[in-house]
Formats: structure tokens, C-alpha cells, sequence
């Protein structure tokens, strides 16, 4: 996580109080009835972010470790939670101005686990942190930055992301990656689609796919299909090379700069459709 960067020097300066970047520090638990929940909404601020599914699990447990510049930033830190019908809502509360700032004592953030029954979906809403989810169900996220990986979901996925890497390992159902300003996207392992709607920067790599795999619109980075047991696509692609391998069914490149230079193939079982070179 790049929070620990920022508080290197403030350690050096402050003492052992700030080895960890924790000044103030509290327990913020959590122990919620899942009975006739189907959907979790998680909306969290500041800090990093587990998530394990479980299955058989009757609650949905959190465990949280808040930390504060202050006593103050501390006690504002907090889990608060409600019901509507079969949705479950969890959200942290967190001071005013608690963004990290580089040469200050002003943070405040609650780095968070999280297990929740194998069949529910995740609704997810995070600001900033790394977030690392297991054996959940449908994941629906929006993160503003830090790395999300994702292993084993159960149902389908959907990512918008504003920075930070992506990945996702053997997903159930489909993987979509809505819209991503920067940072490599890693897809491996699907058994339905995988589509990378809209990627600013970063590489994409996409691998063992049962279904079909596309990128809608691909500004700067790298492209990679390897082992895609349907159709791979590209709709546009404006910097970067694109390689295909393994490909069951067919490949094809709408629009590139640069025409087809920087696009090579092998294993290809369908058709080949490629710009014409500029």
C-alpha cells in the first residue's frame, strides 16, 4: 500500500507512536445476521479491505482496525450498518479531512475484514486501499485507487476503476471491467466472457477463458489473449502491440494506430480480421 510510504518519514520524525502510522489506534467489530440477506452494500473510506466468503456462514463478521492521528479522528472512525428488505448495508464513517497528506499528522482510516456467507453479492463502494477479495458470490465494485484482486468468485464480476492494478483469477461467471484509468488489468481464468469496456493505461492481459474476450477501447498499453475458448476482439487500440495466442475462434482488431504493425497471432482456430496498415 502506498499509505506506508507516506508515513516513513513522519516515523523517523515522531517515534515509536508512528512506526506503523497509527498514533491512536481502536478494535471496530461487527457481527450482523445474514438470515434472508441476498446482498451486501459495503461502502468504505480509507484503509485497505479483505473480503472472504464463506460457505455455511450464518453472520456477516467484520473485524476492522481503526487508526487516527488523534483521539478525535479516532472516535469519528466508526462501522454503522442497516437493513432494507434483503439488502444489508455497512458503511464507515470517517472525520472530516482524514485524506492522507504527505508531511502531516491529519489521517485517520479503518483497515478492514470482512466474511460474509458464500452465496450473497457484494456490492462494494471503496475509496481508497488495497482490496482483496476470496470465494465471494457476484462482486459489483467501484474503487477510486488502490490494487483490487479478486480470486475465485462465484458469480460474475464488475469492476470501474480509477487506478491501481487490476486482477482476477478463475472467476465462475463473466468479468467486466467497465472503465480504467491506469494500471495493468490481469484476467486469468473465466468460465463465461471477459470484456475491458474502456482502459486509459496499463497493460491488458487476458488468459483461459471458456467464453469470449474483449477490449472495447484500449488507449496506451500492451494487449495479450492467450488460451480464449471463444472469439478475441479488440474495438480500438490507440499505442501498444497486441498478441494473440490459442485463440478457439476467431480474431479480430477493428481499429489500430498504426494499422496491423504491432499485432502478431498464432493458434488461431476461426477467422483473422485486422485494419489495414496506415
Amino acid at each position: 500500500m502506498k499509505r506506508i510510504a507516506c508515513f516513513v518519514l513522519l516515523a523517523a520524525l515522531s517515534g515509536s507512536a508512528f512506526a506503523d502510522g497509527c498514533a491512536f489506534e481502536a478494535k471496530r467489530d461487527l457481527a450482523l445476521p445474514a438470515g434472508g440477506v441476498k446482498t451486501l452494500k459495503l461502502q468504505t473510506r480509507a484503509g485497505d479491505l479483505r473480503v472472504t466468503g464463506v460457505a455455511g456462514l450464518a453472520n456477516v463478521e467484520l473485524h476492522g482496525r481503526a487508526c487516527a492521528a488523534s483521539q478525535a479522528q479516532l472516535d469519528a472512525l466508526q462501522l454503522q450498518h442497516s437493513r432494507s428488505g434483503e439488502r444489508l448495508d455497512v458503511f464507515t464513517t470517517t472525520p472530516e479531512e482524514s485524506t492522507f497528506k504527505l508531511f502531516s499528522d491529519n489521517y485517520a482510516y479503518i483497515d478492514l475484514e470482512v466474511r460474509l456467507p458464500q452465496e450473497l453479492a457484494l456490492d462494494l463502494d471503496d475509496s481508497s486501499g488495497d482490496i482483496e477479495i476470496r470465494d465471494a458470490g457476484a462482486i459489483e465494485m467501484r474503487d477510486s485507487s488502490g490494487d483490487i484482486k479478486i480470486y475465485d468468485p462465484r458469480g460474475d464480476v464488475s469492476i470501474r476503476d480509477t487506478s491501481g492494478d487490476i486482477r482476477v483469477e478463475q472467476a465462475r461467471g463473466n468479468v467486466t471491467v467497465v472503465a480504467d484509468s491506469s494500471g495493468d488489468i490481469v484476467i486469468d481464468g473465466a468460465s463465461r466472457d471477459v470484456v475491458v469496456e474502456d482502459d486509459s493505461s496499463g497493460d491488458i492481459e487476458i488468459a483461459r477463458v471458456s467464453g469470449n474476450a474483449r477490449v472495447g477501447h484500449d488507449s496506451s498499453g500492451d494487449i495479450r489473449f492467450r488460451d480464449i475458448g471463444g472469439n478475441a476482439e479488440v474495438g480500438s487500440d490507440s499505442s501498444g502491440s497486441i498478441h494473440a495466442r490459442g485463440i478457439r475462434g476467431d480474431f479480430s482488431v477493428r481499429t489500430k494506430s498504426g494499422g496491423n504493425r504491432n499485432i502478431d497471432y498464432a493458434d488461431v482456430g476461426g477467422r483473422v480480421s485486422l485494419p489495414e496498415r496506415d
